[in-house]
């Protein structure tokens, strides 16, 4: 009997439940019917308790615990040493299986040795940071770095890599120098319904009316940042000032916060609007199946405005409902595109690009937009089989384990700390035999190097040269000082935390560290601190606690330190 693990914040269709949780409860039920040798354990926080795969003797969930990501990666860990499963699948953000695929490589031999760790990309914390708030990671609360440093850790360790889209593919490749990503499109179950069936269906219950002849835009996410519906209500309001049509657009989803300005995105958007055209755009909260199958049946084109989108099931359910995708070039969905890719996507770097594409459309005959829809269906039924999707992810995940048995051990890693001699330290670091050295020290609580113990395991998974620094309990700052001095390799990551900084090993650390390698985040600063940190340049903006700083608002901070979106690409 095989055993798989997902992990995931995540499971289920519960009220409010997100594409994660989508994704899980189709791929779990599935597997459990298609595959009788196999058993299904699933960690996370929320779950739908009345999904299907709890009445299966062989599903099993859990509920993970512990105070911070650390403890409840520990706790998983502790939990996955006595299941011993084949592969265990990190399916979103936090890295909640990176405590385990640290422990898989402590030793040649222990519990784990024989797991398979997968990390499937879907949006991770540093994306929905600066997709969301366009501003560099750099700049974020420490625990939003915490969680970018545990997840691209989790990411280099991992066996295999997947991601859902090709343009995720292409994405966290440039982004994260992963090398060799598979990409595995997502199952989809959804039901081909016909047009008029659902509108007579809808008639009984509905007085549908006062939709009848008028062009109905729809966009089902959530509201925030990332998912951009401040570009498509600005693009709506300057499509109808160009075709005067009778239109309305449907904004459906819960929404988020702004961090920045700390407003919640619903009320942001709406107050952009002009009044003449706020009866043409409607909001509306999160809605279950029923309600958006309501939607769908009125609607005659789904936008997803994203400038970047991993994968949007509620773009697959739109198709099932024979109503046709408009999206970003970058969207993961452009995969099921087919014929209409050209004109159903547009760039969203491109000025009123999403507004010349949603005209053309308006302005299609009946038999274009048939045609556009029947690509789009066959796109979706094509790649989201369940063969291509499920029996091919299952495939790939025993591939992996067979290339984790045949590949050799990594452990040309120098770990200094006090389990080291320091005296033949030196003579190592020299002859340049180790890929990486990890240095554990915490002086005097002058400096905290907020990159947990797991850093220093399977280091030399990192790119040849790193340096990478964690906290531990107590190392002379000798030891420190000559791993600089020597300075063998050049230092990439270094994270502060939440401790003054001594001034002698700040001035050791600001004569060998790069500026723009050096995060700060202080509660409080040495009056002591040398002039060569004071002028950083990351230094005064970083100085800040998790909430946002009023000031750096005040003082154009973020305006000044937009990212450019579209270099990502």
């Amino acid at each position: 009997m095989k055993k798989i693990v997902f992990l995931a914040h995540e499971f289920g269709l519960f009220p409010g439940h997100g594409g994660v949780a989508s994704y899980l409860d189709i791929l779990v039920n599935q597997i459990l019917e298609r595959n009788d040798d196999v058993e299904v354990h699933v960690f996370t926080y929320v779950f739908d308790k009345k999904n299907a795969a709890l009445k299966n003797k062989r599903f099993k969930i859990n509920t993970i615990t512990g105070d911070n990501l650390h403890e409840q990666g520990v706790n998983i860990c502790k939990y996955l040493k006595k299941v011993k499963p084949d592969y265990v699948e990190c399916a979103d953000y936090l890295a909640l299986g990176l405590e385990s695929v640290v422990y898989k490589y402590e030793s040649d031999d222990n519990e784990l040795s024989d797991t398979v760790f997968i990390t499937l990309h879907h949006t991770a914390s540093r994306e929905c940071f600066e997709w969301n708030d366009r501003i560099p990671v750099k700049y974020a609360s420490p625990f939003i770095q915490e969680c970018f440093a545990r997840e691209r850790v989790q990411m280099r360790l991992s066996d295999l890599n997947v991601a859902p889209s090709s343009f995720m593919n292409h994405y966290v490749t440039k982004n994260y120098g992963l090398r060799d990503v598979k990409t595995v499109l997502h199952p989809i179950v959804v039901e081909q319904c016909r047009k008029e069936k659902l509108l007579d269906e809808l008639k009984k219950d509905f007085d549908i009316e006062p939709y009848k002849g008028k062009f109905i835009v729809n966009c089902i996410s959530r509201v925030e940042g990332r998912k951009n519906q401040a570009l498509l209500v600005d693009q709506f309001i300057r499509f109808l000032k160009k075709t005067n049509a009778d239109a309305l657009l449907f904004i459906i989803g819960n929404s988020s916060v702004n961090s920045v300005t700390g407003r919640n995105f619903r009320n942001e958007i709406y107050d952009t609007i002009p009044e003449e055209y706020r009866k043409k755009i409607l909001f509306f909260d999160f809605m279950n199946s029923n309600g958006k199958k309501r939607m769908l049946t009125i609607s005659d084109v789904s936008v997803l405005a994203s400038p970047f989108e991993c994968l949007s099931l509620a773009m697959t359910e739109s198709v099932g409902y024979e109503v046709p995708v408009l999206c970003s070039k970058y969207c993961g969905f452009s995969d099921y595109m087919g014929g209409s890719v050209n004109d159903m996507t547009f760039d969203p770097f491109k000025e009123n690009d999403l507004c010349s594409k949603l005209e053309k459309f308006y302005n299609a005959s009946p038999a274009e937009r048939k045609n556009i829809i029947s690509e789009q269906e066959k796109g979706v039924k094509e790649l989201a089989s369940f063969e291509k999707t499920i029996d091919a992810r299952l495939k790939l995940y025993e591939e992996a384990k067979s290339a984790a048995k045949s590949a050799p051990k990594c452990s040309n890693a120098l770990v200094i700390d006090e389990r080291n001699c320091f005296d033949t330290v030196d003579e190592k670091i020299v002859s340049r035999k180790y890929d990486s050295i990890l240095v554990d020290f915490y002086f005097n609580k002058n400096l905290v190097i907020i990159l947990e113990k797991w850093f220093y395991n399977m280091s030399s998974r990192f790119r040849s040269g790193d340096i990478i620094c964690y906290s531990g309990e107590s190392t002379k700052q000798c030891y420190v000082n000559a791993v600089l001095e020597s300075r063998p390799f050049f230092i990439n990551d270094i994270i502060i935390g939440e401790e003054d900084i001594g001034t002698s090993l700040a001035d050791l650390i600001s004569k060998y560290v790069q500026s723009d390698t050096v995060i700060y985040s202080l509660t409080d600063i040495n009056d002591g601190l040398p002039d060569s940190v004071k002028g950083q340049p990351s230094y005064a903006e970083c100085n800040r606690r998790d909430s946002f700083n009023k000031t750096l608002l005040s003082n154009g901070f973020y305006k000044e330190n937009l990212i450019d979106l579209e270099d990502r690409i």
